[in-house]
């Protein structure tokens, strides 16, 4: 039976074959003869003649296409004024798509942890939008679904904030779950629980990550272990976090007099302060003062190092504190701090990872704070290779100091920096942060009127002073994470050859305590 049942298939293909013309062997062709035409058809017309050929040589391939000049860029209006209850307000009308978005501001963030209680900030920021008094945190999820909007809450080193994203036609449901969210968070203990279970067992697990560890203990290298940027959550921080003191954070910390709300979207000036006073009139009150940042003290030491068993990666970060953020050169510093290390076509990523194949990427420049910055240079290299690409990386560093950067450096750095700047204010939500930036930094509002004229106005001996100026490579800390046995002896032998100071390495926990101290 099951020979019948595939017989007529066969057959089949048998046909075909025996239909195939004499001679063709069963090899098919590209243009099979045609044969001859029906009674009073027409002649097929004549094939089109073929495109010429273009090869990958043409002369004109030599040089890429010259772009026209850079344009000045106007940026969106912003309208700054102040609710009657102290609320500074910055708005940016943005009718072209129906979306709003809003972040309330406030001073705190980290710097008002306590000692001992370092996290406090974030967790207590963050429980804020876990639900609300009347909906717990499931029915706020499912609240926000309901009209395709996000309310969030959060911290950083200094800051804090409560934001919405939301349709302009859902307005009004929308700001009502975020008026609930500042007025009346749920500050729930299994939320709480949930949370921070859920903090210790991401520290755990990033003990093992060679990377997450070079990032949680740089700041208290540069910084110190003591200064707000320094200091981090562990374990024991986090389980001293009770709900009590997250109900006296927002007390204290989250209050209308001092607050700052950024506005963008599709909305008006008029519609902004009635929604706003209907929800928020009557809250008042001014935020208990945060501290400032303070002066960097760095941890005693110019070399650290941090042992993660068997990584086959070491983390290399080398960082000394910088110019502030105002500086009159800063767009000097910026353009030299990308030659370094800002792109892929940086001096260090080149260096590292095109020339000698020791890492995926390596990058350098200056991360800013209100009162200065940090240089930083950083790499996730093979573990066999850490010697080598300590050693590249400080000669990249001295060597854009002792020597001017490359007119095609620079122009390459110019371009791309104006060229990318109406990204900058591409959504409402990054024109949003543009805004927040300036008014953390205390930049004028119309900075970005005449960034492309400072940018093209910057020359390559302003770029040389600023790298004489801000790269100083006898105040680098070099902090190494990796595994001890392959990398600490060659430490020694960096120190040995005077390309690193000849110092023995502070060792440190993931946890940033001294072993054996």
């Amino acid at each position: 039976m099951t020979g019948l049942r595939f017989a007529p298939f066969g057959f089949a293909i048998l046909l075909l074959g025996a239909c195939a013309a004499p001679g063709a062997q069963g090899v098919a062709t590209d243009s099979p003869t045609p044969g001859p035409l029906a009674p009073g058809a027409d002649p097929a017309p004549p094939e089109a003649p073929l495109p010429p050929l273009v090869f990958p040589d043409d002369p004109f391939r030599a040089e890429l296409p010259k772009g026209g000049p850079p344009r000045p860029l106007k940026t969106p209006e912003l309208q700054r004024f102040k609710l009657e209850n102290g609320i500074s307000v910055f708005l940016v009308e943005r009718h072209n798509l129906p979306i709003v978005s809003m972040s309330l501001v406030f001073d705190g963030g980290g710097t008002v942890d306590p000692k001992g209680k370092e996290g406090l900030a974030s967790v207590c920021a963050g429980l804020m939008s876990q639900g609300t008094e009347k909906l717990d945190k499931i029915a706020f999820e499912e609240a926000m679904a309901d009209v395709a909007s996000d309310v969030s809450s959060g911290a950083s080193d200094d800051q804090h904030w409560v934001s919405f994203n939301s349709l302009s036609k859902n307005l009004e449901p929308t700001m009502g779950l975020w008026t609930d969210t500042l007025l009346r968070p749920g500050m729930r203990q299994d939320e709480l629980d949930r949370n921070l279970k859920r903090r210790v067992a991401g520290l755990k697990q990033m003990k093992g990550d060679a990377a997450a560890v070079a990032g949680r203990l740089a700041n208290s290298v540069v910084y110190g272990p003591l200064h707000p940027v320094g200091r981090f959550a562990t374990e024991t921080s986090y389980g001293s976090i009770d709900l009590a003191a997250c109900k006296k954070f927002v007390a204290d910390y989250v209050r209308p007099q001092g607050a700052r709300l950024f506005a963008v979207g599709d909305i008006s000036k008029a519609e902004l302060v009635r929604e706003v006073e209907k929800r928020l009139g009557g809250w008042s009150g001014r935020a208990k003062r945060a501290p400032t940042l303070g002066r960097a003290r760095p941890r005693k030491g110019k070399v650290f190092f941090v042992d993660i068993p068997n990584a086959q990666q070491s983390v290399v970060t080398m960082m000394h504190i910088g110019p502030p953020r105002k500086a009159p050169d800063y767009h000097a510093t910026s353009l030299m701090s990308a030659i370094l290390g800002g792109g892929f076509s940086s001096r260090l990523n080149m260096n590292l990872r095109e020339k000698h194949g020791y890492t995926y990427g390596a990058r350098g420049g200056f991360d800013y704070t209100r009162q200065d910055s940090v240089f930083r240079a950083n790499a996730s290299v093979r573990a066999d290779a850490t010697k080598e690409s300590i050693a590249e990386m400080l000669k990249e560093i001295r060597g854009l100091r002792q020597g001017a950067p490359t007119p095609e450096e620079l122009s390459r750095e110019k371009n791309g920096s104006i060229l990318a700047l109406p990204s900058q204010f591409a959504t409402g939500g990054q024109t949003l942060g543009a805004f927040r930036m300036l008014v953390y930094y205390g930049l004028p509002l119309d900075y970005f009127d005449t960034y492309t004229t400072k940018v093209q106005g910057v020359s390559l001996n302003a770029v040389d002073k600023a790298a004489d100026k801000h790269l100083k490579p006898e105040d680098l800390q070099i902090l190494v994470v990796g595994d001890r046995q392959q990398v600490l002896p060659k430490l020694d032998e960096l120190a040995k050859e005077k390309v690193i100071p000849a110092v023995k390495p502070v060792e440190l926990d993931p946890d940033g305590n001294v072993v054996g101290g």
